[in-house]
């Protein structure tokens, strides 16, 4: 089992995969005034969904990429405004 975080990053959204606790976190980089943010609140299938985001993690991917990634794979999330 791979142990060592994940971090990847772009102009558009940091992601953090932390295996040995079971949490991802990810804030969207382009929305200064309300700092959107997300983590997982469901760990069942977390692993796959990672590699997948990991797999097709390019330049462009946006924060709203990552949410579908985990909505399609049945990883439940949370975002909120970090501002508030």
């Amino acid at each position: 089992m791979n142990t060592t975080k994940t971090t990847l990053r772009n102009e558009n959204v940091y992601f953090e995969y932390r295996p040995e606790q079971g949490e991802v976190s990810f804030r969207d980089l382009k929305d200064y005034y309300n700092e959107t943010s997300g983590f997982n609140k469901s760990k069942r299938g977390l692993k796959k969904a990672v590699e997948e985001i990991a797999a097709n993690f390019t330049p462009e991917t946006k924060f709203w990429h990552i949410v579908e990634t985990f909505t399609r794979n049945k990883i439940r999330v949370h975002t909120y405004c970090a501002m508030d």
